[in-house]
């Protein structure tokens, strides 16, 4: 087991400053995106790309090739210059685009496979004042929306201000009966309307009044989502929760660095004898959207306390394909825009504690619609996919396995996941 927690620095340019902020970040693998906000926000800087949560840390984001909410860039991997990682063989090297392309594609979302992460260096992004809406939209009609997200110009100058530019965006599924995998709300978040010179170099944000990661006003989705696991009635009742921010949108503005803490520790999960909440996501084109949670509606039918999945929540976020050229190996983008579709679902236990065979054959049907559509799923996970299903979605893996045969030929770094596929 590697425990990183203390390996936790965050170093910027000499010279950094409020009036001459840093473009980048040097940041060790044990630090966590909320300890990266804390440093270089009276910089007036922030983060590029990052989960919808703050408290992961920068290595296994890393490892994973994370995505969050940010539309303008792809995953993770378009925030990270540099990394220095330790392989199998107990080198230290340094990997970028243009230096040990090979080891740097095989590493980002290679999940430790060549070796242990040691540090990265970071894009940052101004910290500017965003403007937030949500609407309630047919799954149809947001497929429209995500479309045009999807085809909205790379953003070639992230220093420069560009009124009513979009910065981040997800939906929330309805999981209701009422409207059942039929209904969405689309959140985004978007520039001034006018430039500000505040808004041009981005906003002093002092670390101590940062907005605390915690329940907050999402203390009524969790306690929600709580009552849904036994009563699957109740998710009319969180439904309504989140349609009234569309009815009443307060506290629209706010700065970039703020909505990047936002609370989702009411989706956690949690277990008893009976059942476990397990995630999984998804990624179809985005022209995909609309037949691909058709399938997940059959495949996931409301739960009528029969079932062996009942579905607690399901979001969406667009994922833009990576600028980093050449790809990382294990690209869930596949070189174009993906709908990333999330699902946390309440799932039985058989008599041995797992999920029960029917549970995760529905999985796997789910993995199978996502292929079909020209898609795959996300490898962090649980484990329902079939080597063949993980060769389907995954087509580069035999070249990520010969960069982890040349790294790591001993396996000194391994872990489960990697187990399970025989690497």
């Amino acid at each position: 087991m590697l425990v990183t927690e203390t390996f936790n620095g965050v170093r910027l340019p000499l010279g950094s400053s409020e009036s001459s902020p840093p473009d980048h970040a040097v940041v060790d693998a044990g630090a966590t995106w909320s300890e990266i906000h804390r440093r270089v926000c009276n910089f007036r800087r922030t983060t590029r790309v990052q989960q919808s949560s703050a408290h992961f840390s920068v290595g296994g984001s890393l490892s994973v090739n994370c995505h969050g909410r940010e539309v303008r860039w792809g995953p993770v991997s378009d925030t990270v210059e540099e990394i220095a990682v330790m392989t199998g063989k107990g080198q230290i090297l340094r990997a970028s685009a243009g230096e040990n392309t090979d080891l740097f594609r095989a590493v980002l979302g290679g999940y430790g496979a060549c070796g242990m992460i040691l540090s990265a260096r970071l894009t940052l992004a101004p910290n500017r004042m965003l403007y937030r809406n949500w609407d309630k939209l047919s799954v149809r009609d947001y497929e429209r929306v995500i479309q045009r997200f999807a085809s909205l110009p790379k953003v070639t100058h992230p220093f420069h201000p560009t009124p009513d530019a979009l910065h981040l965006h997800h939906a929330w599924v309805n999981v209701s009966e009422n409207g059942y995998m039929d209904q969405v709300i689309s959140y985004t978040a978007k520039e001034e309307k006018h430039i500000t010179d505040g808004n041009r170099e981005g906003h002093t944000a002092w670390a101590y009044r940062l907005k605390a990661e915690g329940w907050g006003t999402s203390e009524l989705l969790r306690a929600g989502w709580a009552v849904s696991r036994k009563e699957p009635g109740f998710r009319t009742e969180v439904w309504k929760r989140l349609t009234s921010r569309v009815r009443n949108p307060s506290g629209m503005e706010d700065m970039r660095i703020n909505l990047l803490r936002e609370d989702v520790l009411f989706t956690s999960s949690r277990g008893d004898t009976e059942g476990v909440d397990l995630l999984q996501e998804y990624f179809v084109p985005v022209d995909q959207l609309t037949n691909f949670l058709k399938d997940l509606k059959e495949i996931f039918p409301f739960d009528n306390t029969s079932t062996d999945i009942a579905l607690l929540s399901s979001t969406i976020r667009l994922v833009k394909a990576e600028w980093v050229n050449p790809a990382p190996l294990l690209s869930y983008c596949r070189g174009k825009a993906m709908a990333g579709v999330a699902i946390d679902a309440q799932v039985k236990r058989g008599f041995d504690g797992a999920p029960t065979l029917t549970a995760a054959n529905r999985f796997r049907r789910a993995i199978d619609a996502a292929l079909s559509r020209g898609g795959t799923y996300y490898l962090p996970y649980h484990r329902f996919a079939t080597l063949d299903q993980f060769e389907a979605g995954y087509p580069q893996w035999q070249d990520w396995l010969g960069v982890v045969n040349q790294y790591n030929p001993d396996r000194r770094f391994s872990n489960e996941f990697l187990r399970s596929l025989g690497v």
